[in-house]
């Protein structure tokens, strides 16, 4: 028997004990039990899709909507299954699920093109549980912003209606370059900051005041890095209140050094994905 109906079945006979209607609840639970197992039994498709709902109709259960959620990717539509796998996302009784499902989800983005949404909830998952092929989806991801940098417009997109969607804080990792241990910047660095003063006067951030972080690799000493991030943070500052009129008291700064890796292995890859500037959003009192 799957976890989530041995579940079902024992708050079925816990309701039972003392509240009218509980045989009902537990003869629920037991229908919708064995339309699942007929499901896993049968062949991919229309079959197993409609066992599957049968099965959610006597009692909705995390893996009901979770093998709901997978059987529509298979049969190409995506658009219900990101609707089930988000119905299986309110049951998840356990980090390692709520994992599965953002991962799941996250997939379903990238086949919808939506990169943004997609790139979002491998992060979610990865918060839950750091399966490695995720991981190095997720790294893979963050390279190509590296190389590519963010369009203010995705800033924008990030810090208003990706955030609120998925109830996060509105924060998003820039890859900053600058010169080596120094905090004077790169061309490709300016090209990013330029997005980000461009994203920054978008009016729909008038009241709202921006955080700007500096973070740096674990290589070298520690306080040296701390010191390092903090210099990197307020030349991005000065930058964008010099070219975009940005005013001194919308816009704060702090250093992290190394104190908030993204990514623990000791690897380049891994020490350049951890050099960035981190931008948090916040509302002016």
């Amino acid at each position: 028997m799957h976890k989530y109906f041995f579940y079902c079945i024992a708050a079925a006979i816990i309701f039972s004990i003392d509240i009218f209607g509980g045989t009902v609840f537990a003869h629920d639970c037991e229908k919708a039990n064995i339309l699942y197992h007929q499901a896993m039994s049968t062949a991919q498709g229309k079959e197993r899709l409609d066992l599957l709902n049968n099965s959610l109709a006597a009692f909705p259960t995390f893996a009901g909507f979770y093998e709901s959620g997978r059987t529509l990717v298979a049969m190409g539509r995506l658009t219900r299954a990101e609707k089930a796998y988000n119905e299986a996302k309110t049951l998840a009784g356990d980090d390692i699920s709520q994992a599965k499902v953002y991962v799941s989800l996250g997939t379903v983005y990238e086949k919808l093109d939506r990169l943004e949404d997609a790139y979002t909830c491998y992060k979610l998952s990865k918060g839950y549980h750091q399966f490695p092929k995720v991981v190095k989806k997720i790294m893979a991801m963050d390279e190509v912003r590296s190389k590519e940098g963010v369009l203010s417009k995705s800033i924008v997109n990030r810090l208003t209606t990706v955030s609120k969607a998925y109830g996060v804080e509105p924060a998003i990792d820039l890859y900053v370059h600058f010169e080596l241990n120094s905090d004077q910047l790169k061309e490709k660095g300016l090209v990013q900051v330029k997005e980000l003063g461009k994203a920054m006067r978008n009016p729909v951030f008038l009241k709202h005041h921006f955080v700007i972080i500096g973070h740096t690799d674990s290589q070298g000493d520690q306080e040296d890095n701390l010191r390092l991030s903090k210099r990197r943070a307020k030349t991005v500052k000065s930058w964008l209140k010099k070219n975009y009129g940005l005013p001194d008291h919308r816009i704060t700064t702090k250093g992290r050094g190394e104190e908030e890796l993204l990514y623990v292995q000791n690897s380049e890859q891994a020490h350049a994905l951890n050099r960035r500037v981190e931008v948090r959003l916040r509302i002016e009192n």
